[in-house]
């Protein structure tokens, strides 16, 4: 049997039953790229897509033939570009690496009817596959060879499980082929029928989305204060109703548009007939955006929106409508359930929540989204079972002593997780709502990058609370890099700007963002998720979850516990009340939440060297950020309650060995690459320390000026560029390193070997 023969039953099957076809073509690569070759021709006469990486296809292929697979050929960087397009034949090629986002992205597009052609080696030949994105997995210090296979085991399981997928190997290309349990159903279709995109939407769907429509105009027409809801999986035609909707009232209202993302909206577009105008969520929360009369706010894919935002945008804009899903892979549909729309109905008393649970695009009970699903644990629990605790208030009370005697807490390996799906099933569904940008690929992270470790709080059968923890530094032991740098070159490297190691983020800020070269030689533990089940919250076993990592953190030697997360009031309250110490806050808000992201550190070692050093720069360095580099139409209240610690400005330039290594800093600065938002809250110290430093003795009246404007004067950096007449701000800052040189010049060395931490 031939892989068109199978191909084509699958085609015969799907259209039969308007679902989509799993075929599984496995072999060499070589085999693999043969046998698509040989049904290039079918592919070409439909609206197919390959997802393969001509690099990765070396020399097996000449890449002529390679780029006659299908209609159109994409790679996995660039699948979530084809968000809101359909296809009725996709290619994935495991060969070009396995990436779970990217299978998820471009599986969303296949219409009923179609076939997903997923390629991999043989089951025989599974752990030589040297996927590519194996190599995407590893961090400093570790090596390719570090990097674990649990996810490629997993998709492996559950493929060889699966009774619903077609299957043409290399090993039985010869003989009888498995093709489909219930092949004796199939029947076959001429290829011109297959090759059209004319499957009829379901009718009943058809009339529940054009109802939906009718329902929320009214709903929208009649009321001055009206919010509505949207919720359902994928499939279900939320973008098209969007769309639908836009184009019913774009005669009554002002309609604006907005996502986290531009190209995921190309479906409320096509619908809606008509471009409407798109902002990101930053945009609109601007204090010098204006609101037009009678304007509505349409928010597609609600859910990977952090829900302050959506608060936020809630209160400013009069009418909306929130669309949501309920599981995928742009952001998690359950946490905004859970956490935003109660807060929704208690601020609005004009919402109203409608639901599609019909698919539009295929019949329901669709194999291959019951195979994604199951795979990339795409569909998250019921918020009976799971929600995403307020961290402000997980250490506020303590659970009934029957209670705590049934939690356990533990450390728990990738391979355990493996062998219960159904812990792993829940796991996942807590860090999906832990997390508004939570996707299928940070289980493949999860599972096999090695500087990730896991701890699980458990009850019975059921997990209740997870802290999922990160591994960085100690730089300087880093073995020799694949730049031929030792890990000694490359902190100095990084407190250049010359540099960026894998991974390792409070290394990379301390060093390369605080100037903190002593860093270079500390071990830490960053917290990057943390969540608990709503039936045990404000319990304390967050704080539990942390005593246990900082004691394994003690014993295994590191220096810190840390954490980086986008500042809400909640999260400010419980990292402080946990015992960590504010020390940073980033120069860029977050596009979707709108906030500045914060660090915390917690030390686990007697040596708190670092964390006295950040305690005393952070309120000058904060003071700084809000009077130069935050942007002024930001709401900034939230910066107000955060714990600073009174360094005075006397006090620190009357440190000698403070001033000597601000002097240090600006170096990096002048003559390597650091960024100017990493030292110019020192520059601003030392012109106000050393008022001759800007005088004409130094600079020129330009130079000195352009200064002034920026440090002094604060003027927007688009005025500085036009009267400077710079080209942006590239060259504003490469003017900024030629001046920093000419007053580094100017200034004497002058350590003083005393007391200073800085010293």
């Amino acid at each position: 049997m031939s892989l068109q023969q199978v191909y084509l039953g699958c085609q015969s099957l799907a259209t039969a039953k308007s679902h989509r076809q799993l075929l599984w073509l496995s072999g060499e690569q070589a085999w693999c790229y043969s046998q698509l070759s040989q049904i290039a021709s079918l592919l070409q006469e439909q609206q197919s897509i390959a997802v393969i990486d001509a690099a990765s296809s070396g020399t097996v292929i000449d890449q002529a033939v390679l780029s006659t697979f299908c209609r159109v050929h994409t790679s996995v960087k660039q699948c979530h570009k084809y968000l809101g397009s359909e296809h009725q034949t996709i290619v994935f090629d495991g060969y070009s690496g396995f990436n779970p986002d990217a299978l998820a992205q471009i599986s969303g597009t296949l219409t009923a009817g179609g076939v997903l052609i997923l390629v991999t080696p043989d089951v025989q030949h599974w752990q030589e596959w040297a996927d590519p994105e194996l190599d995407k997995l590893w961090v400093q210090p570790y090596q390719l060879q570090n990097v674990s296979r649990h996810f490629l085991n997993w998709l492996q399981s559950n493929l060889v499980q699966d009774c619903q997928l077609a299957r043409y190997t290399q090993a039985q290309s010869g003989g009888q082929n498995y093709l489909l349990a219930n092949q004796d159903q199939t029947q076959h279709f001429p290829i011109s029928s297959l090759s059209s995109a004319g499957f009829k939407i379901n009718p009943s769907a058809l009339e529940l989305q054009l109802q939906l429509v009718s329902d929320m105009a009214q709903h929208i027409s009649t009321n001055d204060l009206a919010q509505s809801v949207v919720m359902a999986d994928r499939g279900r035609g939320k973008s098209a109703l969007l769309g639908l909707l836009a184009k019913q009232l774009a005669a009554d209202k002002n309609i604006f548009l907005t996502a986290a993302d531009a190209l995921a909206v190309q479906q409320v577009q096509k619908f809606a007939e008509h471009d409407l105008t798109f902002y990101t969520p930053d945009k609109l929360l601007s204090n010098n955006f204006r609101i037009p009369d009678n304007c509505l706010l349409l928010i597609d894919e609600a859910a990977a929106i952090s829900v302050e935002v959506l608060l936020r945008l809630l209160k400013k804009f009069r009418q909306c409508v929130f669309s949501s899903t309920m599981q995928g892979y742009e952001g998690t549909g359950q946490g905004f359930k859970l956490r935003f729309l109660a807060q929704l109905l208690n601020y609005s008393s004009d919402c109203k929540l409608f639901s599609m649970s019909q698919p539009m695009r295929w019949a329901a009970d669709d194999p291959l989204e019951g195979w994604l699903n199951k795979v990339l644990l795409l569909k998250i629990q019921s918020d009976e079972q799971i929600t995403v605790d307020d961290p402000g208030n997980l250490a506020t009370a303590a659970l009934p002593k029957e209670s705590q005697s049934t939690v356990t807490i533990s450390q728990v390996s990738a391979a355990q997780l493996i062998a219960s799906p159904v812990k792993l099933q829940q796991l996942f569904s807590l860090l999906s709502q832990a997390h508004y940008r939570t996707t299928p690929g940070d289980l493949r992270i999860i599972l096999d990058s090695p500087n990730m470790h896991l701890w699980l709080a458990c009850t019975h059968l059921q997990v209740v609370a997870v802290c999922l923890l990160a591994s960085e530094g100690a730089v300087d032991k880093f073995p020799v890099d694949q730049q031929h740098m030792s890990g000694e070159q490359l902190a100095i490297a990084m407190h250049q700007g010359r540099r960026r190691p894998r991974g390792n983020l409070i290394p990379q800020m301390l060093i390369g963002q605080e100037g903190l070269l002593d860093a270079k030689g500390l071990k830490f533990a960053r917290v990057v998720r943390i969540a608990t089940l709503h039936s045990h919250r404000r319990s304390g076993i967050a704080g539990q979850l942390l005593g246990n990592v900082q004691d394994w953190g003690r014993q295994n030697n590191y220096h810190y516990l840390s954490a980086n997360f986008s500042l809400q009031h909640d999260l400010i309250n419980f990292w402080q009340r946990q015992g960590f110490s504010f020390v940073r806050v980033g120069n860029q808000t977050d596009k979707i939440t709108g906030s500045y992201n914060a660090m915390v550190l917690k030390a686990l070692q007697p040596e708190r060297r670092i964390l006295t050093r950040l305690q005393s720069s952070f309120g000058l360095r904060l003071a700084f950020q809000k009077r130069r580099i935050f942007s002024p139409d930001k709401d900034m209240s939230i910066l107000q309650t955060l714990p600073v610690e009174q360094s005075s400005m006397r006090e620190a330039v009357d440190d000698c060995a403070y001033i000597y290594w601000c002097k240090q800093q600006l170096y990096c600065f002048a003559y390597q690459q650091r960024s100017l938002e990493s030292i110019a809250y020192l520059y601003d110290l030392l012109l106000r320390q050393y008022p001759n430093w800007a005088q004409s003795a130094v600079l020129s009246s330009t130079e000195k000026a352009l200064v002034e404007s920026y440090f002094f004067d604060l003027l927007p950096l688009e005025k500085i560029y036009l009267t400077y007449k710079l080209s942006g701000y590239r060259q504003f800052v490469k003017r900024m390193r030629g001046i920093t040189r000419l007053q580094l010049v100017s200034l004497a060395d002058n350590r003083d070997d005393g007391s200073s931490p800085w010293n």
